[in-house]
Parts: structure tokens; sequence; C-alpha cells
């Protein structure tokens, strides 16, 4: 027996990935053995007894009755504590498991937490015994290489519990293999004739079994490929699954960026257009020129707009919905309603029949105009906009440069400011009876 190496011990260790019974049953023997190669000592499955071996399940000493030399005591409690660090790595065990719950009671001993291990998966610590070997079994969910785990491990404890020695090498156990597979019917069809001639039983003995149950449900005419293509054409087919759609943005503060204001009900007639908001905190001032809407401008400033977060959103869907119809006359006359989003057209929504409504919402639309107007009239002086001075209350005045001097008289004079869709250069139309002085509507 070689030296004790830790390192080779936690250097690609055996995971146990099944919990079950059986699973338990199955790791421990290649466990076991990646022990012997790294030089530490692991007792053999199946030579565990009944009542014997206090914690460990074997004995050190001069005994017949003991498992192993009095010599081996000393290297065996030198052991138990790296195999007990190895029994708690985190990846041992799945996720989801108790075991490494018990291997915590253990206090470092990893001979007695292999124990604890296997416990209730041996058929020598179980009261009835038999109980293991009540039924055959079946493959249902499992593949076939798992089912052929399984069932081996069911000889084997039938072997140890009935003292009956059996294996897949006779055809009667390969004949119930068979049975509780998953595809019995295909199976037992296609190799019923080479089981009966004789001359083809080896590829029926051992591990060959397999491989000869593989290759036929590998065939293009097997339940298996059949069910894999039907599922792999069903995905295939299956429609494509539409992106979520959020809930519309709606600002609750002044933007100082660009937002987006929104219109319509549904995500498929939402649409967005970009409003540009300026800064309003500075104001110019200017001599006031004639001006027939210097009265109801300058009653406008006077009136206190809230603005509250509903304020916004009702100038932003206001802006929103006059592009639109510009872009596409039509719509105002479609469902749903361009405003409100009902199922009606644009001329009989009832928030256009409020009269008071739509007087209260122009006289904020426009508050919201002329601050625009303002900011915009003291970046460009030459603009004809006239602004509220903020020293004298009541009289407006038109900004000018303060030391520049005044454009010459043959210079063209500049064409009306259109807040609407702050266009500049497309006012060939404009009526300043029927218009707004600063910009259509």
């Amino acid at each position: 027996m070689q030296e004790p190496s830790e390192k080779a011990l936690k250097r690609d260790p055996v995971i146990c990935r099944d919990d079950t019974l059986a699973g338990i049953r199955q790791w421990y023997t290649p466990f076991a053995q990646h022990l012997f190669d790294s030089g530490f000592y692991c007792h053999p499955f199946w030579c565990f007894r009944r009542d014997h071996g206090g914690p460990w399940g074997f004995t050190c000493g001069a005994d017949p009755d003991d498992d192993l030399p009095q010599r081996m005591l000393m290297p065996i409690n030198c052991m138990k504590q790296p195999l007990y660090r190895l029994l708690m790595q985190k990846d041992m065990f799945p996720r989801d498991s108790n075991i490494p719950t018990l291997i915590e009671s253990c206090n470092g001993d990893g001979y007695e937490a292999l124990k604890t291990i296997i416990f209730k998966a041996h058929p020598v610590f179980h009261e009835q015994p038999a109980t293991f070997i009540t039924f055959y079994p079946s493959q249902r969910h499992l593949t076939l290489h798992k089912y052929y785990g399984l069932f081996k491990d069911y000889l084997q404890l039938r072997a140890f519990i009935q003292n009956y020695d059996s294996d897949l090498d006779n055809d009667r156990e390969i004949d119930v293999f068979l049975k509780n597979s998953r595809y019995a019917e295909f199976l037992n069809q296609v190799t019923r004739d080479e089981r009966r001639g004789g001359h083809m039983n080896h590829k029926y003995r051992g591990k060959q079994l397999m491989e000869t149950l593989n290759a036929y449900l590998m065939a293009a005419d097997s339940p298996m490929m059949l069910e894999q293509m039907a599922a792999a054409k069903g995905l295939a087919k299956s429609p494509p699954t539409k992106a979520p759609t959020g809930k519309p943005f709606l600002p609750k503060k002044a933007p100082t960026a660009t937002p987006a204001a929104f219109v319509g009900t549904d995500a498929e007639t939402r649409v967005s257009f970009p409003v540009h908001h300026l800064n309003l905190d500075s104001t110019a001032t200017d001599d006031s020129g004639d001006d027939p809407f210097s009265d109801l401008i300058e009653d406008m400033y006077d009136i206190e707009v809230p603005l509250d977060d509903d304020a916004i959103a009702m100038y932003h869907h206001y802006g929103a919905c006059i592009h639109m119809i510009k872009n596409d006359v039509n719509r105002a006359s479609l469902q749903p309603c361009i405003v409100c989003g009902g199922d009606h057209q644009f001329s009989d929504c009832r928030v256009l029949k409020n009269t008071e409504f739509l007087k209260q919402h122009y006289i904020r639309y426009c508050q919201q105009i002329r601050r625009e107007a303002t900011a915009r009239a003291f970046e460009d002086p030459s603009s004809k906009i006239p602004v509220k001075d903020s020293k004298k209350k009541g009289i407006l005045k038109k900004p000018t440069l303060a030391s520049n001097p005044k454009p010459p008289a043959s210079a063209p004079a500049p064409a009306a400011t259109n807040f609407v869709d702050f266009q500049v250069d497309d006012d060939d139309d404009f009526d300043g009876d029927l218009d707004f002085q600063s910009g259509r509507i």
C-alpha cells in the first residue's frame, strides 16, 4: 500500500450525483477505488457486518474477528481527517441533499462519515433487507445507461440478500430487462430472431448488450428517433415569442434632456416624438412694439400654471397629437382616437367637446409656448417676439442686442417662428388673422 497523499486524494475525486439508495451504492465502489489509488484505506461495501465495527464499521486488532491488523490503527487515525475534508467539499453531493448535514455531525471523522452515508443504502443495516428486492426496476424516464446500472444493482442486492447469483448473461434476466425498458415492444421485435438462433448470442453478453441495444435504438425507424424528430419539428413550428412591451414612460419632473411623448393606448399604436426643452431661467428686455396680442399674452403671464406631473404630461401629449395630425391628416378621422385612445373618431371625442376643459388646456399650452419663446428670444435677440419685462409689470418689450448694431434696413425680415414643429423655413402660408402670433397651431 502506497503512502497516503492528500494532494492526490483531492485530485479529480469521484462525485456523487445521485443521492438515492441505488445511487449511493453505485457511487461507493468507484469512490473506494479512488481512495486506494491515493494511498487511503476504504472498507469494501459488501464487507460491512451488522453490529460490528462501531462508528467506523470495521476494527483494527489482533483478534480473529478484527478486519485489519493492529498496526493499521495509527494510519487509520491519520487518514480520517483528510477523508472528512474531502467529503465536505462543496460539490461532492447534490445541492438539495441532506448528506452534508449528516457528515457535519461526525466531528471530523471521515470513516464514521462514510458509514453514516451508506447506512440506509446497505441491506446489512436494514431490519427487513428483502424489501430492497421486492420488484425489478423499470426504465421509465431514465436513460438506457442509467437503467442498465440500476438493473445490475438490483442483481447484486439479490445475490447478497438471497444468495442467488445471476447477471445479465442469463437469458431470463435479459427478458426481464427488455420487458421493463421504455421501448420494450420494439426491442423484443428486433432482437427475437438473433437471440433464438444462437449464432448471435455474443451480441447479448456482458457490456456488448448495451452496444447492441443502442445500435437498434439509433436506427431511423426506432421509436426513440421518431420521438426526437417529432419534438424537433414541433419546436421549429412553434410561433416566436413576442418581446414584452412596457408601459408608456411619462417623466415625473420637468425634464432637462429630450424625453419622449407618447400617443396611443396599446403598444402597436403608441408613437413617440422628441420634445425639446430650453433653459427658461434667463430673461431679456427691449422696447415693446405694436402687437395686437400683447394684452392676451400679458394676461397669460398672470395665470398661475401648476408645474405638476399631470400638467407636464398633458402638454407633451397635446404636442405629440399635433405632430401626428400634421404628418398624417387622415389620422384625425381614424380609430382609436388620437387624443384619448378610445374607440371613436377624433371628431367625436368627449374630451374635445368639453369647452371649459379645452379652454384651460389651451391657456396652459400657450403659457408653455411663451416660456420657450422667451428663452429662444434671449438666445436670438434678432427675433421680434415680445417678452415680459421683469422690472416693469404689465409692459412687454422686444429683446435687442445690447452692444451690436441693428441690422441694415435692406436685410430681409425673419420669418414667423413656428413653435409647434420648430420650423422657420416653411411659413409661406402664414396668415396673421388666423394664425397665432408666435407660430401656427
